[in-house]
């Protein structure tokens, strides 16, 4: 029988955290389009995402890729932070 990996987070967590994912691809196949917010977490696989945007950016503006970079902010999540 298989493991995985040690965790803190109790189950009804995960099914959150699950739902959130699921409903995120949802509205974005239902779209079409990434959102101008992207709730990292949410994805299964970032760094994928990440890649896939600069290549996405330097094919349409016809820039080397090599020469292409990403920079990003954390935000606040409320207005209250």
């Amino acid at each position: 029988l298989a493991r995985g990996a040690p965790t803190s987070r109790h189950l009804a967590k995960w099914m959150v955290d699950l739902h959130h994912r699921h409903r995120q691809l949802i509205e974005w196949s239902n779209t079409l389009r990434l959102p101008a917010i992207v709730w990292l977490p949410g994805l299964f696989n970032p760094i994928a995402l990440l890649t896939a945007v600069v290549q996405t950016m330097a094919r349409k503006y016809r820039w080397p890729l090599d020469s292409v970079g990403l920079h990003s902010e954390v935000t606040k999540k409320n207005e209250d932070d």
